[in-house]
């Protein structure tokens, strides 16, 4: 089984101005891709590094909002895999598709989600 993966345009230019900030998140984010999202979609394994959002919906086999609190940035040497940087995605379990929706860097609080963001792409989808 393989992931297909997606981003939004959003999440594009969240992605731009990271890259600014921080010179490895792209190829972090490779890895990010191959190893921690396959080894919990593919092999369900739980590393306890993603943990689904939920609203008063239900969540089905088209839409089911995640956010990775744990991502390993190299620019960020000494924070390994606690950098700060979360990353928003939707994992369809009915094609195994992975949608990206945000990715932030935390700076106090985890009050950088843009909420508004998961439900506009949640409308999307219906």
């Amino acid at each position: 089984m393989l992931l297909i993966f997606d981003e939004i345009d959003e999440f594009k230019k969240d992605f731009k101005k990271l890259l600014k900030k921080f010179e490895t998140l792209d190829e972090d984010f490779s890895i990010f891709k191959q190893f921690a999202l396959s080894t919990y979609h593919i092999n369900w394994i739980n590393n306890w590094w993603f943990f689904p959002i939920t609203w008063q919906w239900v969540h089905d086999y088209i839409f089911c909002p995640i956010k990775a609190k744990k991502f390993a940035c190299k620019s960020l040497k000494w924070k390994w895999a606690r950098s700060g940087i979360r990353i928003i995605y939707n994992f369809s379990k009915k094609n195994n598709k992975i949608t990206f929706i945000q990715i932030y860097f935390k700076e106090k609080a985890d009050t950088d989600c843009d909420y508004q963001r998961i439900k506009n792409f949640y409308k999307l989808m219906k």
